[in-house]
């Protein structure tokens, strides 16, 4: 069974942060040739309608969106029409998606910490959740995913091989990651065929 592994990349293969200052992002206009743009306050990054990646601002926005100031008036919906969804120019709140008879988002009253969200099919409920905790080092080998729960996994090493043959020669598992020590490179598995 013949497997695709992907370098790891190190830092010299990737941008790095010093590239970056106060307020930019990284774009591209060229194929492999990415530059930090700056950001003033106020200011989104786009492309217009010619030229590169640019900080682009309000008038600029307006214009690509083609909308001038208060052409669309900023008016909440009603708990009617949050129900019917007869408008779609009208933004939502709190109290609209509360009063609304159908609405979809669970509400109660903050319960005890640690309590979900439970269903009797028509109201919700604040209830304890029922979660045993258990010690890792008590399993067998793993027949299925393991949730460590936020645990490290300390002094771990992961699969070491000597060359590209041995990695070759791994188990076939989509993801599994493998060390080689003639490159001194980590690769992953993304493809098993």
């Amino acid at each position: 069974m013949a497997l695709e592994w992907k370098k790891l990349a190190y830092e010299a293969d990737v941008v790095t942060k010093a590239a970056y200052a106060a307020y930019s992002i990284l774009a591209a206009d060229t194929d492999d040739l990415p530059a930090a743009v700056e950001l003033a306050a106020s200011q989104m990054i786009g492309r217009k309608a010619s030229g590169g990646i640019v900080a682009l601002t309000k008038t600029d926005i307006l214009a690509i969106i083609n909308v001038t100031d208060g052409a669309t008036a900023n008016t909440k919906a009603s708990a009617a029409e949050v129900e019917t969804g007869t408008d779609d120019t009208k933004f939502l709140t709190a109290a609209s998606i509360h009063d609304a008879a159908q609405h979809q988002i669970p509400h109660v009253a903050p319960g005890d910490s640690g309590n979900v969200l439970t269903s009797n099919g028509t109201d919700w409920t604040s209830a304890a959740a029922s979660v045993a905790s258990h010690a890792l080092s008590a399993h067998t080998a793993a027949v299925a995913n393991a949730d460590l729960a936020g645990y490290q996994l300390t002094n771990q090493v992961i699969h070491t091989v000597a060359n590209s043959t041995a990695r070759d020669g791994l188990t076939a598992v989509l993801g599994k990651l493998a060390f080689q020590t003639d490159t001194l490179a980590a690769y992953i598995c993304t493809s098993i065929a």
